[in-house]
């Protein structure tokens, strides 16, 4: 009795640390969660406070993506953010983290980058992602994506505080 119930033990924090895993990553691509994006963040923004060492996020949308999602479908919506996924990483320095923020959004955390420096990397994004389309129903479909930055650290604001900011400049 006693070796089943460590049998069920271990069997029931693996499955905890599986279910951990899978809340820390976008299951359609394989991208960090914007949760686990945050928690990187908040150590990122320390060391940058501590150093004085600037930082950006940049926060890109897929402006039609409720549109694509209406005319053609799901499918066709989850393609161009699967296709996005695969661009945004190779553009990136491996020190750089891509996150899936939400169903038409992502954010790319780039440490030690100021914003003078950011124009190279706009630049780089966009010639990655200008080429992608998906064929739905016969029908070729592009993102239509727009950029928005927040450089850190600012002031004395925290993690959240500095994402809220860069959000309300995406949504604005």
């Amino acid at each position: 009795l006693l070796k089943l119930r460590i049998k069920t033990g271990k069997r029931m924090l693996n499955l905890e640390e599986e279910l951990r895993l899978l809340s820390s990553y976008d299951q359609v691509t394989g991208l960090i969660s914007y949760r686990t994006f945050v928690a990187f963040f908040r150590t990122f923004l320390a060391v940058a406070m501590r150093n004085d060492l600037p930082g950006s996020v940049i926060f890109l949308t897929v402006e039609n993506y409720r549109q694509i999602l209406e005319d053609t479908g799901h499918l066709a919506a989850t393609k161009i953010m699967v296709e996005l996924s695969r661009a945004l990483p190779v553009t990136m320095r491996a020190s750089d983290l891509v996150a899936k923020v939400d169903d038409n959004s992502f954010c790319v955390l780039l440490p030690q980058t100021p914003e003078e420096n950011l124009g190279i990397v706009v630049t780089n994004i966009e010639r990655a992602t200008g080429a992608i389309s998906v064929n739905a129903a016969g029908q070729e479909v592009r993102p239509d994506l727009s950029i928005s930055v927040v450089t850190y650290p600012i002031d004395q604001q925290s993690a959240e505080e500095i994402l809220n900011e860069g959000n309300r400049r995406r949504l604005g």
